[in-house]
């Protein structure tokens, strides 16, 4: 197959088949496109349920944003996890990555979008959040996000506790695309994201645990070689041949340990 062949073929895999406008757009009398203050939040979230729980209190409701909590569902490497009352602490260890969720669930108008992020706190703390920051109208469900720990030190995040800020805009008035919603749970999220740094950190742990192991041994190894040279140096008995066997076992033991740590050196 020639060059104009494979782009031939790759022409007709693509799909370009023109979408239907058919989602009409409408915005009331008194609603006008721009971002929504705190009042206007609160009023959907009371009246059609745009965020479920809704907590008016100082650490959630903003002037022009409102901070999400941490949810039940997170996942670190392969293992899918819950947290609850009793057991709330989410620990990200260092350069680990969890894929989190929302404690509220979002239920956003067609006229409305939402923009999301880590909240300040989590970003100072060395976390780095990963998703799409824009949150389509008609959405409907949870939000998941994988989080990165790229500090030194583990970040533990709390069960219902504010991890995440979004702010509404209101669109203009028009027919959009309708939203095709193809995710409402983790699991319908199939990944099995895992830190590259976080691995490589283990590996090198690992070599100084066997490196450590290593030098144990040498240095309890030349404890018994002095000790033995002492004992025959402060005696006036000459080595006799049990005692040069004994010596001869202590170097053979310091040899031994020592080609023991050069294998497990190479073998890291």
């Amino acid at each position: 197959m020639n060059k104009s062949e494979e782009t031939k073929k790759e022409t007709e895999e693509i799909d370009i088949t023109p979408v239907e406008l058919s989602e009409k757009v409408e915005l009331a009398r008194n609603e006008k496109p721009g971002v929504l203050v705190s009042s206007e939040i609160e009023r959907l979230a009371q009246d059609h349920k745009m965020i479920h729980p809704f907590y008016r209190d100082k650490k959630r409701l903003k002037p022009a944003a409102y901070h999400l909590s941490l949810g039940e569902h997170y996942r670190i490497g392969k293992k899918n996890k819950l947290l609850s009352d009793k057991d709330p602490y989410l620990r990200i260890e260092p350069y680990q990555v969890a894929i989190v969720e929302t404690w509220e669930e979002l239920d956003l108008p067609k006229n409305v979008i939402g923009r999301w992020n880590l909240s300040i706190s989590g970003v100072y703390k060395g976390l780095l959040w990963v998703g799409g920051p824009q949150v389509d109208p008609g959405f409907k469900g949870h939000l998941y996000c994988p989080l990165y720990n790229l500090s030194t030190l583990p970040v533990t995040l709390v069960f219902k506790e504010p991890f995440a800020t979004m702010d509404f805009v209101r669109t203009t008035p028009g027919y959009s695309v309708p939203f095709d919603q193809r995710r409402r749970k983790m699991s319908d999220y199939v990944t099995m994201l895992e830190s590259a740094p976080e691995d490589t950190l283990k590996k090198v742990n690992e070599v100084r645990r066997r490196v450590q192991v290593f030098e144990t041994t040498m240095l309890t190894t030349i404890g018994i070689i002095i000790a033995a040279l002492a004992i025959i140096a402060g005696s006036n008995v000459k080595p006799d041949f049990a005692t040069l066997w004994i010596i001869i076992g202590a170097v053979a033991t310091f040899a031994s340990g020592l080609l023991i740590g050069l294998v497990v050196r190479r073998g890291t």
